[in-house]
């Protein structure tokens, strides 16, 4: 048991990082992404630092 602890902690410990990730964001509108990918899931992600 305490070895699954100590493992858990440390996944946790080592897995954070201050780095940002570093995605391609896209500029496009609903409209045109709807128009790209008709066929497909789209998954819309939106963010506003307010």
């Amino acid at each position: 048991m305490r070895n699954f602890l100590i493992l858990t902690l440390s996944i946790i410990l080592f897995s954070c990082s201050e780095e940002k990730s570093v995605y391609p964001w896209s500029d496009l509108t609903f409209e045109q992404a709807v128009d790209l990918n008709s066929d497909k899931i789209i998954f819309l992600d939106f963010y506003s630092e307010n």
